[in-house]
């Protein structure tokens, strides 16, 4: 086992070609480098980038983690947009199912 954060975090991910592991550590995204040969090393975490509250609490102040691209080079996370006013009404879709049933 090694120590990788210095200040906790949660849901890790690993990059695809598994040479950085990416955490939430708060509001933030973080970073660590992982090189395996000739010995293990990791760099010292750094920030990507902090996200905006959400409206809702979460209890690790994230949604259930977030999503790293294929090419490592974008993320999928979720955040607020602008609360809406109309909050009437209620849609209700039956058999949904039936969208994908082919004639």
């Amino acid at each position: 086992k090694w120590q990788v954060s210095t200040a906790g975090g949660f849901w890790p991910r690993w990059s695809r070609r598994g040479d950085h592991l990416y955490y939430a550590q708060g509001m933030t995204l973080m970073q660590v480098d992982v090189t395996t040969a000739p010995d293990l090393r990791l760099s010292a975490p750094r920030p990507l980038f902090t996200r905006k509250p959400l409206r809702w609490s979460l209890i690790f102040g994230w949604p259930p983690g977030f999503e790293v691209s294929p090419q490592d080079d974008r993320f999928l996370v979720a955040h607020a947009v602008e609360e809406r006013t109309d909050k009437s009404g209620i849609m209700m879709v039956e058999n949904w199912m039936g969208e994908f049933a082919r004639p």
